[in-house]
């Protein structure tokens, strides 16, 4: 297994490119941390995770709030004691013509779908810089980014 013995946070890993995500890491022997707003989904993608033999912890996560990353990386070292790799999936789009779309949609946009990669970014950086570790962080984008 590639990743035996590390951990890894994944944001928005309740369904889609996000679960997939981090059933694949655990597959690689990461255990997973799922980040995520809804508690549903959220605690059936960790048990998805235990179910392939690793450590799955769900950590209800608003990554447009720091207050909420913040809490979601000191949860992850309090079960972990390190994050290797942090995958920043977590998004949302508007099924709008721009020309229809709100300031306030918009703005909630960009904190969904690009503050919440910077806020995630810097506390996890903050971990691996103070851990010694050799982290990963990776941002993904869909399609409709164009």
């Amino acid at each position: 297994m590639k990743l035996e013995n590390k951990v890894a946070i994944v944001t928005g890993a309740g369904s889609g490119i996000g679960r997939a995500s981090a059933l694949a890491l655990a597959k690689e022997g990461a255990d997973v941390v799922i980040a995520e707003i809804k508690a549903t989904t959220g605690r059936a993608a960790a048990k998805e995770v235990e179910a392939v033999g690793r450590r799955g912890l769900f950590v209800k996560t608003d990554v447009s709030d720091e207050k909420s990353v913040r809490q979601m990386v000191k949860e992850t070292v309090k079960a972990f004691g390190v994050i290797d790799i942090l995958v920043n999936n977590a998004g949302i789009i508007l099924q709008k013509k721009m020309v229809e779309t709100t300031l306030r949609e918009w703005e909630r946009i960009l904190r969904n779908n690009l503050t919440s990669c910077f806020l995630c970014t810097r506390e996890v950086a903050k971990v691996m810089i103070e851990k010694g570790t050799d982290g990963r962080i990776i941002n993904i984008s869909s399609i409709h980014a164009r």
